[in-house]
């Protein structure tokens, strides 16, 4: 059985991690929505397209986006919510359980 000081410090590490795994997540999409609008001018010259086809890049961006939501929620609910979250492969059942 663990201690009840390792198993605070494994809990705080976990809430950090997922803290900082969301922290990172709220900030990488306006980071990238953005970095698509500030790259348009230069897609546009290269490709000589009008606006209104730099208008279909930002929102076809966005719409990926959107839609790759949906797969990442069924993997949290079949998998959970830690190990996508942490990064890792390992599902709660195939942890080894201390007795």
């Amino acid at each position: 059985m663990r201690e009840p000081e390792t198993t605070a410090l494994i809990n705080r590490t976990r809430q950090r991690v997922a803290l900082s795994t969301a922290i990172l997540a709220s900030f990488l999409t306006p980071f990238m929505v953005s970095s698509v609008n500030i790259a348009l001018p230069v897609i546009g010259d290269e490709f000589s397209l009008n606006a209104g086809t730099l208008g279909w890049i930002a929102t076809a961006y966005l719409l990926a986006a959107a839609v790759s939501l949906v797969p990442v929620l069924v993997a949290i609910l079949v998998v959970g919510h830690a190990p996508i979250l942490l990064g890792t492969t390992r599902t709660p059942a195939s942890r080894r359980r201390e007795i």
